[in-house]
């Protein structure tokens, strides 16, 4: 008889067991899966681009570059939905606080781009997407300070190489004629070095706690160059 309670009390045991287990598979499968972005159709791929709408911040050792201008052009089609989107920046008018100045500072891109891949969280209607940056071969992203308003004196340079920081990009729908996507920058962990510039102005050596926080919409435009709708999902 005891041995017969034992057995059963085994039983249960691994019934809860794997009842737990499914339990815990299936909430971590709601609470993190992949999302899509969706626009166009596969007969008529989207083309879509973003800029921002908040102006970004990239903040390196208390160190805040802005752009007055960033844009962000898609340079691959989506063919009615996508679980990555790649976005080629562009930014303008830039300028870096260094020991309270405001310095004039360019960011050259050498060809990297932006690899948005989206993921879906357990919460209606509110997803997000992980910001990796991907270089050619011996390519890094530059970024210049100068002295002058001329960009004849450089007082620091550095360098952005490829890489997935922490942090996401938070997107939501809009609702509109047509709807467009809205996106949230919280970015941390980017990892950089600093190329020339003494450690009082510019900063560390090297540094992988670097910050970007912003916000820009996405828009999708068909082949003939009509905004149309685009979502996330």
């Amino acid at each position: 008889m005891p041995m017969i309670s034992n057995l059963k009390a085994m039983v249960l045991a691994m019934v809860a067991a794997l009842a737990l287990s499914g339990l815990v598979s299936a909430t971590a499968s709601a609470v993190e899966e992949t999302g899509f972005i969706t626009a166009g159709t596969a007969g008529n791929p989207a083309r879509i681009d973003g800029e921002q709408t908040t102006v970004n911040v990239f903040n390196r050792t208390g160190r805040e570059t802005t752009c007055e201008t960033a844009k962000f052009g898609n340079s691959s089609s989506v063919p009615g939905s996508a679980t990555e989107l790649t976005l080629v920046p562009t930014f303008e008018k830039c300028h870096t606080v260094v020991l309270g100045v405001k310095l004039p500072t360019t960011i050259t891109m050498n060809g990297c781009e932006y690899d948005l891949t989206t993921v879906k969280h357990n919460v209606p209607l509110t997803f997000t997407g992980l910001e990796h940056l991907v270089c050619p071969p011996g390519k890094v992203v530059e970024v210049h300070v100068f002295s002058d308003p001329n960009h004849l004196e450089l007082k620091c340079t550095y360098d952005k190489p490829a890489q997935t920081p922490s942090g996401r990009i938070h997107l939501e729908n809009v609702a509109g004629s047509p709807n467009d996507i809205r996106g949230t920058v919280e970015v941390t962990g980017i990892s950089s070095t600093r190329v020339s510039g003494t450690l009082v102005n510019c900063g560390a050596a090297s540094d992988a706690s670097g910050t970007e926080t912003g916000g820009l919409t996405l828009r999708a435009t068909n082949a003939e160059g009509t905004f149309i709708s685009g979502s996330v999902s």
